[in-house]
């Protein structure tokens, strides 16, 4: 039977020798803070990660401006359309893949400036812009329809030229990263047909569960780490029946990235008018359902919390607001009701496994070759883990003093 502490000691030294063949001390401390201190873990694998990748985005958007455009000002305006303190994640998977290829970053350069187009930049202005009614500098509200048409413009010109970019530079990644695509956009267009602060499935949440056993389940719908992780790969030539042996490792990544979503936003996504599987599953038991739904109707979905936390959000930074909703009455009743209930328990110990069978997959797949990289992302995603167990799993936004030089 898993036993997550004792079984996490387990991997120690595996991480500890691969941590020394990458250039870090020789030293169980890093390790160790997973446990005892995982935001300071954070910071130390983020800033390697950052260092690494920072090259590789430079010649990103020097590309976007003097070759996709040929120094036109759209591609300024595309390079500025895009979020790149996140970025550096969104293409780490990609940096993973030419790691345990032995290649230098600089071959996958023309694989990172394609889906930048092609997927990243449409992405970021769908979540951030469009399907953020809380962020004060994107809220929906505050577009007029002609604003709302350059967003949709700007996304069609970067998928279309993406995919023209595909074609040109690595067809046959696309021709793996394409289908993806479709599935991500099919599994968003079904949750979306689900109206946000819809009563019915305040009395009805099967129907979000149901969402969870169909063919596009929304758990799948983060396809990053599979499309750039895969994606590189076959950019880098790698025979394509070595690349089916590694495809089933990156659909847990993906699986793995949206559960730690869903268990880290429950509280934000019920702010925001969606039900997705954490409250789901706490709706449908018969103890404490009807509880959740009396404290959503009555504390949350009420139009002055929803107008007092837009106030909040237009005027306090992330961390402050994140901050202000941890001390909310229901925030506090809430999180009591999955903790009560053994609902989170049950995910926290469902994503945690995950995890720890991901690394377990890895020293099976890439048993002699170096997979440092790879190690950090999925640390990076326990560390996460149990900083949201220490706190409750209360709304949090931790932010990291080294990504500032990516907006520059």
């Amino acid at each position: 039977m898993f036993n997550s502490r004792l079984d996490w000691l387990s991997k120690k030294n595996l991480f500890l020798g691969h941590q020394v063949n990458n250039g870090f001390e020789s030293s169980n401390a890093l390790f160790n803070l997973i446990f005892d201190a995982p935001e300071l873990f954070d910071e130390s694998i983020i800033n390697y990660q950052v260092s690494k990748t920072n090259g590789l985005i430079q010649q990103v958007k020097q590309k976007i401006i003097n070759e996709a455009f040929q120094s036109d000002e759209s591609g300024i305006e595309v390079v500025n359309s895009i979020d790149w303190s996140v970025f550096h994640r969104q293409i780490f998977p990609s940096v993973c893949a030419a790691q345990i290829m032995n290649c230098p970053i600089q071959q996958i350069s023309d694989f990172v400036y394609c889906y930048a187009f092609f997927i990243i930049g449409p992405t970021q202005i769908l979540d951030d812009k469009l399907d953020n009614p809380f962020a004060p500098e994107l809220n929906l509200k505050k577009y007029a329809e002609k604003e709302l048409t350059g967003l949709w413009a700007i996304s069609d010109l970067m998928i279309r030229k993406g995919v023209q970019l595909f074609i040109q530079l690595s067809p046959e990644s696309f021709k793996y990263i394409a289908p993806l695509a479709f599935d991500m956009s099919y599994s968003m267009y079904r949750e979306n047909r689900i109206k946000n602060y819809n009563e019915e499935i305040l009395t009805n949440p099967r129907l979000i569960l149901q969402l969870y056993s169909g063919i596009y389940p929304p758990d799948l719908s983060s396809i990053f780490n599979e499309t750039m992780f895969i994606g590189a790969f076959i950019h880098l030539r790698l025979a394509n029946k070595e690349v089916l042996k590694w495809v089933p490792l990156s659909r847990n990544l993906r699986l793995l990235s949206q559960q730690l979503n869903e268990l880290e936003d429950f509280i934000v996504d019920l702010l925001s008018g969606f039900i997705k599987k954490p409250a789901a599953l706490l709706l449908n038991d018969k103890e404490f359902g009807g509880e959740l739904r009396s404290v959503i109707q009555s504390k949350i979905w009420n139009k002055e919390n929803l107008e007092l936390v837009r106030e909040k959000s237009f005027l306090l930074s992330q961390t402050e607001y994140c901050h202000w909703l941890a001390q909310q009455d229901y925030t506090k009743i809430i999180t009591g009701l999955f903790m009560d209930s053994g609902i989170l328990e049950g995910l926290y110990h469902r994503v945690d496994e995950l995890c720890f069978n991901i690394v377990t997959e890895m020293e099976d797949l890439f048993g002699g070759k170096n997979y440092f990289d790879l190690l950090t992302m999925i640390f990076l995603k326990k560390a996460l883990l149990e900083r949201l167990n220490r706190i409750g799993f209360l709304p949090q936004k931790v932010e990291n003093r080294c990504l500032g030089n990516l907006n520059e």
